[in-house]
């Protein structure tokens, strides 16, 4: 269940995020839609949804009320009579009146057509069908944008100049336009060869051959040889007498066609797989004369080993830069995992400053070894720079490496490094003082935590300024509990925050920590004394502490 609404003004939907299309480009991405799902091996597409979810909304007014093929009011748009011609011009069932059920052709034997699109760009994709008569649908599209979703403006694409050459004659050829402004479609008897310009849109070219396919028996392939990495599959296995070509197919997803190499090998090679997964493959054998061969069926698992990439270092040249200075990042990679990532797969690395990104890396192809070490440096980033320029205060700048998940890793929790920058100026926070109000038993522990900002500059008013109160009597500290302010804290200046612990603690003495800023929301120019430890004692009556010194 899958499809578009067009409500340009909203990108909010049940399941997310989902922007919002005009009718013109709907009209073409509908088609597309159901050709691209079956190529990827959905033979069942569900459009959501034929009519408006809510009718009673406008269709500006709310995406729910804009998934339809129809408009909120039953009026059809333009995208429902493309859905429509396409159906028309593929469907073979008819409505059997009688017996109240549609009527579906009986099963009949596949062939194989033998064609070339000449000129044809990478972006030009094609979904090939057979009729029960043995003729063929072969539908054509530039698979391209054609809507610039941020203007909300539909995007006019040249159509792409392409020759279609069969390798048998076709008695007739009609291409068909789709949509309600679709012009009448166009004929060619006895050719072998047409020129076409395929549009951004769904064309059905329909061909009858000249005479009937008729081929002689073909087998599958045997013998297939199996090689397997953590994240790739090859495929080999000797070509058979009759055999022009073998199909690849995974879960009824057309991989395309293996490779014939000088050794009367065929091989099919597929990569960015997962570590430790079986992965069923179908074959066929196909003949120019229109031969398809049973498929012959291979399981091929993958290799229990995967990389996992940390940022070992993290530096900045200059080292300590000073303010109006361009600032250039260098990140050194290391492999700790036990796989070498895939060769031509980017490690990419993201360089940001105070949460922001400000450029990358992904000039580095694989493979990276285990324990090998790679020292990465920006070649990109928004608008073209690869650098930074240094400003006043205190910034913390991380590098993420892999931050886009090209790659299948052991930890995707160890992938990142930050370090403070600063020119000296800049807000630092500390722990002057905490003070006990309420540690009884049975009841939440109740604390204020005052927190100071000894830097030069002040925390901006609407920063996240947070207390965080933890148990240390454990090997691992435990949070109890958590305040937070946007009041700001001037250069010199402090604020109390009370911090109301989720449960209680048992009777005794317990060993506390006070945090502020636990999670490093705000850029300071030390980052290491933000802590205040101090003793809380537990009674069966109400008790009362003062200050408590922080260490």
């Amino acid at each position: 269940e899958s499809g578009y609404h067009t409500c340009l003004g909203e990108t909010r939907v049940i399941a997310g995020n989902h922007p919002g299309i005009t009718h013109a480009a709907h009209r073409k991405y509908i088609p597309r839609h159901v050709a691209e799902y079956f190529n990827a091996g959905h033979h069942w597409t569900v459009i959501y949804e034929l009519a408006a979810g809510r009718p009673k909304k406008a269709e500006q007014e709310d995406p729910e009320a804009a998934f339809g093929l129809l408009m909120p009011d039953a009026t059809p748009k333009p995208g429902y009579f493309a859905l429509k011609d396409l159906i028309a011009l593929l469907s073979e069932s008819k409505w059997d009146a009688k017996a109240g059920r549609w009527i579906r052709p009986a099963p009949f034997p596949t062939r194989a057509l033998t064609f070339a699109l000449r000129g044809a760009t990478e972006s030009v994709h094609h979904t090939l069908l057979q009729r029960s008569d043995g003729s063929f649908q072969l539908l054509l599209w530039n698979e391209v944008p054609s809507i610039d979703l941020r203007a909300q403006k539909d995007i006019r694409n040249t159509p792409i100049p392409v020759r279609l050459v069969l390798h048998d004659p076709a008695a007739r050829i009609t291409v068909s336009r789709l949509g309600p402004d679709a012009p009448p479609p166009s004929q060619f008897e006895s050719v072998r060869e047409i020129d076409l310009a395929v549009p951004d849109e769904v064309i059905v070219v329909g061909i009858r051959l000249a005479k009937p396919l008729r081929p002689a028996p073909l087998a599958p392939p045997a013998d297939i040889e199996v090689k397997a990495s953590p994240s790739s599959v090859e495929l080999s296995w000797p070509v058979r007498k009759g055999a022009d070509a073998y199909w690849v197919s995974l879960n009824q997803r057309n991989c395309g066609p293996a490779q014939r190499g000088p050794d009367g090998k065929a091989r099919f090679r597929m990569s960015g797989l997962l570590p430790a997964m079986t992965y069923p493959f179908e074959i066929v054998a196909v003949s120019r004369d229109g031969g398809v061969s049973v498929p012959a069926k291979v399981s091929a698992s993958t290799v229990d080993a995967s990389p996992d990439l940390v940022v070992l270092n993290l530096k900045t040249i200059p080292e300590s830069p000073k303010e109006g200075e361009t600032v250039t990042f260098v990140a050194v990679v290391e492999n700790r995992g036990n796989a070498a990532t895939d060769s031509g797969v980017a490690v990419g690395v993201k360089f940001g400053v105070d949460g922001k990104t400000v450029c990358w890396s992904d000039s580095f192809r694989g493979p990276l070894a285990p324990g090998q070490k790679v020292e990465l440096k920006p070649n990109n980033g928004p608008g073209g720079k690869s650098s930074w320029v240094m400003t006043r205060g205190c910034h913390r700048v991380t590098a993420y490496v892999d931050d886009v998940n090209r790659i299948a890793e052991i930890h995707e929790g160890n992938n990142g490094r930050t370090i403070p920058v600063g020119t000296g100026d800049g807000p630092d926070l500390v722990i002057p003082a905490v003070t006990v109000q309420e540690a009884r038993q049975g009841k939440p522990l109740v604390v204020d935590v005052t927190v100071a900002n000894a830097g030069s500059d002040a925390v901006p008013k609407g920063s996240r300024v947070s207390a965080s109160v933890f148990g240390i009597d454990e090997k691992r500290p435990r949070l109890l509990g958590y305040a937070i302010s946007r009041e700001g804290i001037p250069a010199g200046g402090k604020l109390t925050l009370t911090v109301k612990c989720a449960s209680g603690l048992e009777p005794g003495k317990h060993k506390l920590q006070a945090v502020a800023d636990d999670v490093n929301r705000i850029p300071e120019l030390d980052e290491t004394n933000n802590r205040a430890e101090f003793e809380v004692d537990v009674g069966t009556t109400a008790e009362t502490q003062g200050d408590a010194p922080a260490k």
